[in-house]
């Protein structure tokens, strides 16, 4: 589901086929202090763009519905929800500000420094400032949530991508067991550099079927560190 000016503008998920797949078992996103990152990766592929025009990307999260979810026998199931909870969380740029659409369309948008937590740095540490906040998102446990990608032109909002397969419920532990071991798979692929393998066979994790699509192998982008984020703030 995708609000736009412009409809010749498409959105995916580079990850699209773990992310169908986690949505499948209700995906549950764990949050932690600090450095909780989003799994499956949050990276998109974007086209439709006009190659020579100037456009910028962020990304919030939203809450979909106005329930608090708990699990309760093996199941998800919704409760009475509190009054003071923000349904809309900060805002974050992507790190590569202003570029041309034929960059955006070429490159994965990569949000995937973005860190979720359940406390922000400052509450801890308010008289100091860290890298980290800058991409820090506070979210709620125990509700669910949606990640939205605004583009921009020239400053403009042109498209706002919401992938319904993106949702998850914010949690302080993955409950779902076949869900765990999908995503400690998912971890051990990052850890050598990659986002897919070829062929998965998700079988081999989980007990009950679950339909599978060939997937290509993908590297990380070489450019990404620290050193180039500072280079280009």
């Amino acid at each position: 589901m995708s609000s736009a000016i412009k409809s010749s503008i498409a959105v995916s998920m580079v990850d699209d086929v773990f992310w169908r797949q986690c949505y499948n078992l209700t995906n549950e996103i764990k949050l932690q202090y600090t450095r909780g990152l989003v799994s499956p990766s949050l990276s998109y592929k974007v086209s439709g763009l006009d190659p020579k025009k100037n456009y910028s990307m962020t990304v919030r999260f939203e809450q979909p519905d106005d329930k608090k979810w708990k699990w309760i026998k093996n199941q998800y199931q919704p409760c009475e929800r509190p009054d003071n909870i923000e349904c809309v969380s900060r805002t974050i740029n992507h790190w590569k500000g202003q570029q041309k659409g034929s960059w955006w369309m070429k490159n994965n948008v990569d949000f995937n420094y973005i860190q979720l937590t359940s406390r922000t740095y400052q509450e801890d540490y308010p008289d100091m400032v860290s890298f980290s906040y800058l991409f820090q998102i506070r979210l709620q446990r125990c509700f669910k949530y949606i990640p939205v990608l605004n583009i921009f032109e020239n400053e403009q909002l042109i498209h706002a991508a919401r992938l319904e397969h993106t949702e998850f419920i914010a949690v302080h532990t993955i409950n779902n067991r076949q869900l765990k071991d999908l995503k400690r798979h998912i971890r051990s692929l990052r850890r050598v550099g990659r986002c897919y393998v070829s062929n998965f066979n998700l079988n081999r994790f989980l007990q009950a079927p679950v339909p599978q699509s060939p997937l290509a192998i993908i590297n990380k982008p070489k450019d990404f560190s620290i050193r180039n984020i500072l280079a280009n703030k």
